[in-house]
C-alpha cells in the first residue's frame, strides 16, 4: 500500500524523487467515503500519477470527487495537476499561487543583470533548474479553481479546517490548521529534512522577516502535529516541531553572520554572485559542477539574507553600471 494511514482518515504518501535537493515529498489524501482532499500531487510524470491512482483505488476514492489543495506553486507539488483536472478533479489554490504558476519563473532577466548575474549563469544556472515546472500555457486567469484565502473554512469528513496563508518560501503557501483535533499540514513552511528556500527573487522585500514571523505564528498554535511537504512528520511529545521551527530559523541566522564575515573583510562591495562565490571558497562555475538546481538555491538563500541586512540597515546596497553591490 503505497498511502498509509497516519490519522483517522487521513493518509501519507511518500514519493521518492532525485529531480531536486528534496529526494521525497510528501502526499496527503483525506478520505469521506468515495470523496477525498489531495493535497498536492507531486511532480508530472508516471511515478507520481501511478503512486496517485493506486492510492485513490486502494480508498475507493471516485477521482471524479476528488479535490486536489496545492500549497504551494513548486515543481513538486503542483507538477502533474494539468493530468488530474482533465480527469475531473477539482482545484483548490490561492490567488497568490495561482499568480505565480502563470509566471512561472523566479527571476527575470532584467533582474538578473541587476544583481551581477550574467547571461550564462541566467540561462544555465537560474533558469534551467525551473523549467518544465508544468506546461508554459497551462496556467491563465482563466484557469477553474476554488479560490482560497486566508480564514476560510474547508470541511471534510470528521475535520474542520482553517486556511492559514504563510509567506516566505513562496508568495502565500497555504497550510490547513484543524484547532480543535490540533495540527496542521503546514507544506514547506516547516521542515526538519532541510531549510525551506526563501523566494527571494520575484518577490518583494521583506520576505525573509515574513519566513521569520511564520515560523513564530506556527508555533504559537501549539500543534501536537505539523505535516509537511518533506520529511518525517513533526510532533510535541518528541519535539521535533520545536527543532524543526529553530533549525529553520538558526540556518538563516548562521547565514547571515557569515556573510558579515565576508563583507567585514572585503576591499570593495559586492554583488551577488561574488559573495556566494567567496562563501563556498570555490568559483561560481565550478562550485556544484553539473547540479544547477542547488547553485540556484544557495544563491537565492544569500540573496534573501542580503536584502533582509539591508531592509534593517545593517549593511548597504548601492548601484553603479546597472549592477547592485553591498557593503557594510
Amino acid at each position: 500500500m503505497c498511502f498509509k494511514e497516519v490519522l483517522p482518515n487521513i493518509f501519507i504518501g511518500t514519493i521518492e524523487e532525485k529531480r531536486v535537493s528534496q529526494a521525497s515529498s510528501n502526499l496527503y489524501i483525506i478520505k469521506d467515503n468515495d470523496q477525498g482532499l489531495l493535497i498536492d500531487c507531486g511532480y508530472d510524470g508516471e511515478i507520481s500519477r501511478n503512486f496517485i491512482t493506486n492510492g485513490l483505488a486502494y480508498l475507493g476514492i471516485d477521482v471524479q470527487k476528488l479535490k486536489i489543495l496545492i500549497t504551494h506553486s513548486h515543481v513538486d507539488h503542483i507538477g502533474s495537476i494539468e493530468y488530474w483536472l482533465s480527469q475531473g478533479a477539482t482545484l483548490l489554490m490561492s490567488e497568490m499561487e495561482l499568480l505565480a504558476a502563470i509566471k512561472n519563473k523566479r527571476i527575470d532577466w532584467a533582474r538578473a543583470v541587476l544583481y551581477g548575474i550574467n547571461k550564462f549563469e541566467y540561462n544555465h544556472i537560474l533558469t534551467d533548474s525551473e523549467k518544465k515546472i508544468i506546461p508554459q500555457d497551462f496556467f491563465t486567469e482563466n484557469t477553474p479553481y476554488t479560490k482560497l484565502s486566508a480564514n476560510d473554512k474547508i470541511t471534510i469528513g470528521e475535520y474542520n479546517f482553517t486556511v492559514q496563508l504563510y509567506s516566505g518560501h513562496s508568495d502565500a503557501q497555504t497550510c490547513l490548521w484543524e484547532e480543535q483535533k490540533n495540527f496542521m499540514f503546514c507544506g514547506d513552511q516547516v521542515l526538519l529534512s532541510g531549510c525551506p528556500t526563501i523566494n527571494a527573487w520575484s518577490l518583494p522585500n521583506g520576505y525573509l522577516k515574513a519566513f521569520f514571523d511564520s515560523l513564530q505564528s506556527i508555533k504559537q498554535l501549539d500543534c501536537s502535529i505539523l505535516l509537511p511537504g518533506h520529511g518525517p512528520i513533526l510532533r510535541s511529545d518528541d519535539d521535533s516541531i520545536n527543532l524543526a521551527i529553530n533549525s529553520n530559523r538558526q540556518e538563516y541566522n548562521r547565514l547571515i553572520e557569515r556573510l558579515l564575515d565576508i563583507l567585514q573583510t572585503a576591499e570593495e562591495p559586492h554583488t551577488v554572485i561574488e559573495i556566494v562565490s567567496r562563501l563556498y571558497g570555490n568559483s561560481w562555475h565550478d562550485y556544484f559542477s553539473g547540479h544547477l538546481r542547488r547553485k540556484s538555491v544557495m544563491t537565492n538563500k544569500v540573496y534573501a539574507c542580503l536584502t533582509h541586512l539591508v531592509e534593517t540597515s545593517i549593511i548597504k546596497c548601492t548601484q553603479s553600471d546597472g549592477t547592485v553591490y553591498y557593503s557594510l
